[in-house]
């Protein structure tokens, strides 16, 4: 079990070091307003993930149904 959860987090850490980060605004803002998420997608898969400034934490982002948001024009 330990060796499971111990390769689990080393490929977390792998996807994060290939993670990109988005221009100042990103799709998560209001024309004018910051809504104070970064933006990072995975290249290889066009998962993007969410992190509020300030607090270090990733979240995957998800759409309207709850399912993982991607954009395929981001895989390359």
């Amino acid at each position: 079990m330990f060796l499971k959860v111990l390769l689990l987090v080393a490929g977390v850490v792998v996807l994060l070091a290939g993670l990109s980060g988005c221009a100042k605004y990103d799709t998560t803002d209001r024309p004018g307003h910051h809504s104070g998420l970064k933006v990072y997608t995975d290249h290889a898969t066009g998962v993007q993930y969410v992190q509020s400034v300030g607090s270090g934490e990733l979240a995957l982002r998800v759409d309207a149904e709850g399912k993982p948001y991607s954009d395929p024009r981001d895989i390359r």
